[in-house]
């Protein structure tokens, strides 16, 4: 399956996300993700990196409310963020068979040191998977944010 990627600013910083080029509308829910990812790749490169140190390759997860149960005013409080590791039955629930092969494929491809694999799951649309790399790389993220912790 081919892939989209988009490039975002972050700071003095760049990130670059891929996903499956297939668009399942609302288009405004991936760029709301992608800013959600830019924004707060610190932490996700460090969740991605810890889980791959435990568990080995997989994905870390991040569920969201519908549009409506929202919190706007503090976005991460009804947000839930975990690790799956690889092959988890989940997943074949949760994706067609094209999709599919292309998360495999990025399971065997992605260096879990330079990027990060991440499903975002939301009642009130389809989920969607990204690849995302970008600086710091998740080494360096998850020594910060433990850092910032003592």
């Amino acid at each position: 399956m081919e892939s989209r990627t988009s490039t975002y600013p972050n700071g003095g910083d760049l990130i670059t996300i891929t996903t499956p080029a297939y668009r399942l509308g609302n288009q405004h829910v991936e760029d709301e993700q992608h800013q959600f990812v830019t924004e707060h790749w610190r932490g996700l490169a460090a969740s991605s990196y810890q889980g791959f140190k435990n568990l080995g390759i997989g994905v870390v997860v991040v569920e969201e409310p519908d549009a409506l149960a929202g919190d706007r005013q503090h976005p991460l409080a009804s947000l839930t963020v975990r690790y799956a590791a690889q092959g988890g039955g989940w997943v074949h629930e949760a994706f067609g068979e094209e999709v599919l092969l292309w998360l495999d494929e990025q399971l065997q491809t992605y260096d879990p040191s330079e990027e990060g694999l991440f499903v975002f799951l939301r009642e009130d649309v389809h989920p969607r998977l990204y690849r995302a790399g970008g600086t710091p790389r998740p080494p360096q993220a998850l020594r910060q944010v433990k850092a910032q912790l003592n």
